[in-house]
């Protein structure tokens, strides 16, 4: 019992002496100095940050007020050449003429991303004034047309959309619809849904649906383009020239020029646009499934910008071309521009190609071959 008692003492005197302290490391002179010069580091770093932003910050309100005193300044350009017609309580621009007793009208469709489209054509609408109807109409958001609610555009949206604008002016079909770039998904896709009503496509720079193939519905559309999208809003695309427009071939008017400028730095890439391109691989997938259609004639048309004489405006590919075929001298550069879709439609008994020198975007630098072109495809595609 004694020893019991001495126990408990001991421990009670034990709980209120202190644990001995083990001693920290020394740290050395080098360590000591490095942890100052991390501390340093990340102040500098978070100053340097803050500053950028506040950089960036300011720089994108001065480049918004700049780009609102330049739109108010460039509306004296934005003269309508067309019509506007009301589709679903909105009005879209339409740009038509040519004879009204022409047996077909050919529609144009303009591309993904593309806001001065009624004005670069008109070189080649004056090829076709008196031989032939035409009709163009400015989507919802693009060139003069009204922005839409925000709602779906998918490709159905969008060709009954158009439908309805070229009927508001006059323009009823049959039709012979003329698709550039991307817009050729849509005319394959009309000219399924719509037999009866198409008598043939001539794409110009036209897309197909299985340049999509594989991709799936959110691959076309990255964080990038929501953010292209916001900084040309704010003015962005006035800092980039290759979104100024150009005149290759000497066609158009000062005037024609400053109108095609102020469309683009005012719209050159739209909700609408963007809420398109959202659906473009669903469209993509869509016409594949249905298949191109067979019972029509379909014509791509495409500039080739490696050929002469255009080759010679364009003195930096004119350059890279050079370059490159020093590199590899047996390969056929310019014959193998569009290698990809003539073995693409080789088989395909009622498409043909033709390509003839000139850029990509092709109707900005040869009116006058497109239009002869073009009359002679109608002729066909109605005799047929």
């Amino acid at each position: 019992m004694e020893k019991n008692d001495k126990t408990e003492e001991q421990a009670a005197v034990q709980s209120e002496v202190p644990a001995p302290v083990k001693p920290k490391k020394k740290e050395s002179a080098t360590w000591k100095r490095a942890k100052v010069l991390l501390r340093i580091f990340l102040r500098f770093t978070r100053l340097f940050l803050i500053v950028t932003l506040g950089i960036v910050i300011i720089a994108g309100i001065i480049l918004a007020i700049v780009h609102r005193a330049k739109l108010s300044s460039e509306k004296e350009y934005l003269i309508m050449n067309g019509i506007q017609v009301e589709v679903d309580g909105r009005y879209l621009h339409v740009v038509k003429g040519g004879p009204e007793d022409s047996e077909v009208t050919v529609l144009f469709l303009h591309g993904d991303r593309t806001s001065d489209d009624c004005v670069a054509l008109k070189p080649l609408f004056k090829e076709l004034e008196e031989k032939i109807s035409y009709c163009y109409v400015d989507r919802s958001g693009v060139g003069f047309s009204d922005e839409s609610d925000g709602g779906d555009r998918d490709v159905d949206t969008i060709i009954e959309e158009t439908r309805k604008a070229a009927e508001a002016a006059g323009k009823k079909g049959p039709y012979v619809l003329v698709p550039q770039g991307t817009a050729g998904i849509m005319a394959i896709h009309w000219a399924n849904k719509y037999p009866d009503e198409v008598k043939g496509i001539f794409g110009i720079g036209m897309a197909y649906p299985e340049q999509f193939e594989g991709m799936e519905p959110g691959d076309y559309l990255t964080f990038g383009d929501w953010f292209t999208k916001f900084f040309f809003s704010i003015g962005g695309v006035r800092l980039f020239s290759g979104m100024k427009p150009s005149d290759p071939a000497g066609i158009y008017t000062g005037t024609e020029m400053n109108t095609r400028s102020a469309l683009i730095n005012r719209g050159a890439f739209t909700s609408d646009m963007y809420n398109e391109d959202k659906k473009m691989v669903e469209a993509a997938i869509l016409a594949m499934e249905e298949g191109w259609p067979k019972d029509i004639p379909i014509e791509l048309m495409y500039g080739n910008p490696l050929e002469e004489p255009y080759l010679s405006l364009d003195e930096d590919t004119k350059s890279r071309l050079e370059s490159v075929q020093q590199q590899y001298p047996d390969e056929d550069f310019v014959g193998e521009y569009y290698e990809e879709v003539r073995d693409f439609i080789k088989d395909k008994e009622n498409v043909s190609i033709k390509e003839i020198p000139g850029p990509v975007r092709l109707t900005i630098y040869a009116p006058k071959e497109i239009a002869s072109e073009l009359l002679n495809f109608v002729q066909n595609a109605v005799t047929k």
